[in-house]
This record gives C-alpha cells, sequence and structure tokens, in this order.
C-alpha cells in the first residue's frame, strides 16, 4: 500500500504536461447495464458503468498509471476501441476530445459538476452494484450534455436522453446524483482527469478515491481502484 500511495502523491502534486500519455487496452465491462439513448440527435444502444482497461507504456504522469484501471466514459458516441490505443492525459473541463472537433469540451461548470457526484457517491460507483454504476454513468453523460441548460436535468428531455426503461434503483440513485451536480455546498472531488483519444471514448481517471469506512479523503493510486472494486465484489 506505501507504494500506491507514493504513486498517488506524485500524481497529485506533479500535475499533467500536455504530451503526458499512457496506452490502455480495454478488457471488458464491470457492473452496470445497457440503454437506447439519444446524444446529439443520434440513436444508440450503450453500456452505462464501469470500464476496465489496462494500462502500460506511460509518459510523464502517464508512467504511474500501468496497472488495472476503472474508468467512466465522458464521450457517449465513439466506440470504446481494441487493442492498444495511446491516450493523452488531460484536464477533464478540456474534455472530451471529439473526432473532428464536432462538440466543444465539456468547460469548468460541468467538470466540477462531475467531481461533486464524485464526492456524493464516495466510491460506491466502483462497487458492485449495477444500479449505482449505471446510474454514476448517465448522471455523467447527462451532465456533460445538460447541465446549465434552461432545462432541469431529466433523461427525457435535453440533448442526452434514455429511451429504453431504466429501473426504479437506477433512477433513485440518479437523481440524487444529479441533485448533488448542481449543490454548491457538496465539496468538489480533487484528483479527476481525462483520458483523450480523439476518435475513441475518453474516459475520466482519478488520482484519489474515497475509501470506504475511511474519515474523509484518502489517497491511493490508481491501480487501488481496481483492487477496491475487485476486493468489494470478492
Amino acid at each position: 500500500m506505501r507504494t500506491v500511495l507514493t504513486a498517488a502523491a506524485m500524481l497529485a502534486t506533479a500535475g499533467i504536461a500536455a504530451a503526458d500519455t499512457v496506452d490502455l487496452r480495454y478488457f471488458g465491462p464491470g457492473a452496470g447495464a445497457s440503454f437506447d439513448v439519444v446524444a446529439n440527435g443520434n440513436s444508440t444502444n450503450v453500456f452505462a458503468g464501469q470500464l476496465n482497461f489496462l494500462a502500460d507504456n506511460g509518459t510523464g504522469a502517464g508512467s504511474l498509471l500501468n496497472g488495472t484501471l476503472m474508468t467512466y466514459c465522458i464521450d457517449v458516441l465513439e466506440p470504446v476501441g481494441g487493442g492498444r490505443n495511446t491516450y493523452n492525459l488531460d484536464a477533464l473541463e478540456d474534455s472530451p476530445v471529439t473526432a473532428g472537433s464536432v462538440s466543444p469540451a465539456m468547460g469548468v461548470d460541468k467538470a466540477e459538476a462531475i467531481a461533486r457526484m464524485y464526492t456524493f457517491a464516495a466510491g460506491s460507483q466502483f462497487g458492485s452494484d449495477s444500479d449505482v454504476a449505471a446510474a454514476f454513468q448517465l448522471a455523467v453523460w447527462e451532465v456533460i450534455a445538460d447541465f446549465g441548460g434552461d432545462d432541469p436535468m431529466s433523461l427525457t428531455t435535453g440533448d442526452f436522453r434514455v429511451t429504453s426503461t431504466v429501473n426504479s434503483g437506477t433512477q433513485t440513485f440518479l437523481t440524487s446524483l444529479l441533485d448533488a451536480a448542481g449543490d454548491g455546498s457538496i465539496s468538489i472531488f480533487q484528483g479527476l482527469g481525462a483520458l483523450t483519444n480523439e476518435g475513441l471514448q475518453d474516459q475520466i481517471f482519478e488520482v484519489v478515491i474515497p475509501l470506504p469506512g475511511a474519515a474523509g479523503m484518502a489517497a491511493v493510486g490508481l491501480a487501488g481502484v481496481g483492487l477496491v472494486a475487485r476486493r468489494r465484489r470478492s
């Protein structure tokens, strides 16, 4: 655990440079569920939940991400990709990076809204509950598409909509997450960044995560995300 803590401290203090990269290989989903959605006028079926990657060959801060990563997508219409692909480490507010620059990055307000949802979720999004994982992913996509707009955030209106059934467990947690996104009294989770590849799904990654049962936030390395999730599933 001491090695993991050291890696997290280095990531948190060193910052991310423009040339920092890491190779990711997708090896399957975790907890979550599939939904029919409409995003920016495009209808598709997507998996909403945890995504598992193997990271290696990193440069700069990316060299500290080697190992198993569990992420959430911030680029709903892009494919997750197969094989090994190189990703840039970017600030969350400067992401997603959409192919052809069709869509602008989310900006600071939406990035902070997502960070408040991370604080509210308190690590539960990395557990084995598929309702929680699906709700967290849907909430991230809803914030990126519709946060700060004229209409209340909802899965039935706006630029991101879900057209298939959302069960009550997912809907209940999603409603709480969307409330947290706009609640200025909730602290902004520190340590979020983006892994970006123009043409593939961009992903949120964490420098730190909250540990269950800890008094406040504890720093752990990204390798710890996979370890914590596996322990919860066992």
